[in-house]
């Protein structure tokens, strides 16, 4: 259907080369998966078969596609009248962020609408008809009530269907989905993954799924293409490579995911792959639980008022506790209410119930007090540049840290501080003198890490914070974090959707749904003999979980 030939993308200004004369096809009726991290190239080839690249890049080879009279044409050659046409009625794209791509101040009906009445000549009536039938379609409930929703009054999962639905409104024949399930929680992740499985059968589609993660191709991808640095590196049938990837990146982006089995080791890091040093597993070091409490939460609500509306309970009396030296897992989907229960923790909202540290209640009641506790207590957020001082250099973000809680004498210790900070984080000292946007994102975690380790904290509240990022660069983050904890004698708070990061991460784990815990055990218990039907989804949902080789 699509064939590509030495497709080479490079930026104008310095010639440089992004994506490096690749060639695939795409068949009629088949699903294809591009597997890549950030910066690999896959977006800008997916950007390349829609012509939607910037003028600032330039774009050389072909991408023929093969009409149903029989015809090829080179996508790169067509008119804007051709292009139009080609998009919508020949081909359709999602893409990974449904609330950016949706007007917010336009309701999703009519913006699906839109898209019809732009490829067809129908009436209003004809239109909205079309716009709701695709809306049960893509199994959105209540497709009426949901049409005249804005995007903020839907769920993730919901936007995202939406999305779809757009894309499907004008009976495409090639359907580019780039990173469409990467925000979302493993459950709607797997049932994203399902309908486009139905829809693909259903139209039958030609399918070109992007995403970071190998393991989310399991059972839905016929073919793959994994790309690096702007080539690809390896492709072919997607059983074969799952179950034995020949080039030592692919096998990297295999092993670099926590599965059950890697529990008790170290996770390999991507450049050590094929290498003697990657094919030896290293035992993991675990520190020993001591039975003493460090925080203790006894019968917490947090209520969120709404104005014309209920109070809406985020968190209902929930109690647990963190033992010193311990990992406490925190899992549930978006809603579930764990962002608020550590947002209580950290006296950041209102909330009734109790907590304590270190046996003691916790007192805001002075400005002494209250630097106290955020002496002890830090929080790593998920998104790390928006945590991050765009105007500060990386080096005066953590003096400032230094200064506020009375670390280091004068601004000689403070400087060594700064730089044993870095070091701890494995970053070098130069880059005190970065600024966030010059950093990866990796590396920008790194410093949010090197920030909550400032003051000396006991207790590290991590939430969501590898989400956002590649397989690669996870696996390095979760190795520093376990490596923080036996050097400084840390308890966590792992916060995650994902119940395979948790299960690696935590000693112990809380399962929370609708703002209660559904069930509480230690890691294995929970992965192994799990009690409640709702983390069996979780388990079952889980990409690794749905490999069958």
């Amino acid at each position: 259907m699509v064939k590509v030939d030495e497709l080479s993308i490079s930026v104008v200004s310095t010639g440089k080369q992004l994506v490096k004369n690749i060639g695939f096809e795409l068949k009629p009726g088949s699903v294809t998966g591009l597997v890549g991290e950030s910066g690999s190239g896959k977006s800008l080839t997916a950007l390349s078969l829609m012509q939607l690249l910037p003028k600032s890049l330039n774009v050389g080879g072909e991408i023929t596609f093969n009409q149903t009279s029989g015809s090829t044409q080179d996508i790169n050659t067509l008119s804007e009248k051709e292009l139009k046409d080609f998009r919508g009625n020949i081909a359709g794209m999602i893409f990974q962020d449904p609330m950016s791509s949706l007007n917010p101040s336009q309701k999703v009906g009519r913006q699906v609408m839109e898209a019809f009445v732009l490829h067809n000549s129908a009436n209003h009536k004809e239109a909205k008809t079309r716009v709701i039938d695709m809306f049960h379609r893509v199994l959105l409930p209540n497709p009426k009530r949901i049409f005249d929703a804005y995007p903020f009054q839907l769920s993730g999962g919901q936007r995202q269907r939406v999305m779809i639905a757009m894309a499907l409104i004008n009976n495409p024949a090639l359907l580019i989905a780039d990173e469409a399930t990467t925000a979302l929680d493993v459950t709607v992740q797997h049932e994203i993954i399902e309908l486009l499985k139905k829809l693909q059968a259903e139209f039958n589609l030609t399918v070109l799924f992007i995403t970071h993660d190998l393991a989310l191709l399991s059972n839905f991808a016929d073919y793959v293409m994994v790309m690096k640095e702007g080539e690809i590196v390896e492709q072919g049938n997607y059983k074969n490579i799952s179950s034995s990837p020949k080039h030592s990146y692919t096998q990297g982006l295999m092993a670099c995911r926590p599965t059950y089995e890697h529990r008790d080791f170290v996770l390999p890091i991507i450049e050590n792959i094929g290498t003697e040093t990657g094919a030896k597993l290293e035992k993991r070091q675990w520190p020993v639980v001591k039975e003493q409490s460090l925080v203790d939460a006894k019968n917490v609500d947090v209520l969120y008022e709404q104005k014309h509306q209920n109070a809406f309970r985020a968190v209902s009396d929930v109690s647990f506790n963190l033992k010193k030296g311990e990992t406490l897992g925190v899992v549930g989907e978006s809603g579930c209410g764990k962002t608020s229960l550590s947002k209580a923790l950290l006296q950041l909202i209102p909330y009734s119930g109790q907590f304590f540290l270190e046996g003691e209640p916790i007192d805001f009641s002075t400005r002494k007090k209250a630097l106290s506790f955020r002496r002890k207590v830090q929080f790593v957020f998920q998104d790390p540049y928006s945590s991050l001082n765009p105007v500060m250099k990386i080096g005066a973000m953590l003096k400032e840290i230094l200064l506020i809680h009375g670390r280091g004498n004068d601004r000689s210790s403070r400087l060594k501080l700064v730089n044993e900070l870095l070091q701890q984080v494995d970053l070098p000292e130069s880059f005190a003198l970065r600024y966030p946007h010059e950093l990866s994102g990796g590396q920008r975690q790194r410093v949010a890490i090197a920030k909550a380790l400032a003051p000396g904290p006991d207790v590290l509240i991590l939430d969501e914070a590898v989400a956002a990022l590649d397989v690669s660069v996870q696996a390095k983050i979760l190795n520093l974090l376990n490596a923080l904890k036996l050097k400084f004698g840390l308890s966590y708070i792992f916060i995650s959707h994902d119940l395979e990061v948790v299960h690696y991460m935590s000693d112990r784990i809380i399962v929370m749904k609708d703002g209660i815990i559904e069930e509480a055990g230690s890691a294995n218990q929970i992965f192994e003999h799990a009690s409640s039907a709702y983390t069996k989804k979780l388990i079952k949902a889980s990409p690794s979980a749905n490999i069958t080789g």
